[in-house]
């Protein structure tokens, strides 16, 4: 069964990339990374085996993502935010 793909629009997956590419933060970038597996359509077993993290990190990312602002996100973790918008 294909996995349904997180849904990102072009803008977003433009800026994840740029975060997994220049990021300085190291949690920025694995969040970013996730975010960017899951809209390829990977599964979450796949996106945490390649990682080398927890499903339940896979799941939490997807939720915080959908539950949030996408772009307020994106453009926060692109300008460098310290702390994680991905926190509660």
């Amino acid at each position: 069964m294909k996995n349904k793909p997180l849904p990102l629009t072009d803008d977003e997956i433009l800026r994840l990339q740029q975060i997994v590419r220049k990021g300085t933060d190291w949690r920025s970038r694995s969040r970013a990374e996730i975010l960017l597996r899951l809209a390829r359509g990977e599964s979450v077993q796949a996106v945490a085996e390649a990682l080398e993290i927890c499903k339940k990190t896979v799941y939490e990312r997807r939720q915080q993502w959908l539950s949030k602002a996408m772009s307020q996100l994106v453009v926060a973790m692109a300008n460098g935010l310290k702390h994680s918008p991905f926190r509660s």
